[in-house]
């Protein structure tokens, strides 16, 4: 029985290696784009602050 079990364990050993490995990657993925999304929404923040001000001062907002 044990035997059985620790054969059975040495062939998915190698999977198990790979099954990380894959996760690692889908994670930097989704790291980076997260990354990504946090950078746009301080773009849009900091876009939306000058609109702001530029409507509160009277001034027409610069056109990008």
């Amino acid at each position: 029985m044990l035997a059985a079990l620790a054969a059975v364990a040495g062939a998915l050993a190698p999977w198990a290696g790979v099954i990380v490995t894959v996760l690692m990657v889908l994670w930097n993925k989704q790291d980076k784009r997260f990354d990504e999304l946090a950078a746009e929404i301080r773009d849009n923040r900091a876009e939306t602050r000058a609109l702001r001000e530029a409507l509160l001062s009277g001034k027409a907002p610069a056109k990008t």
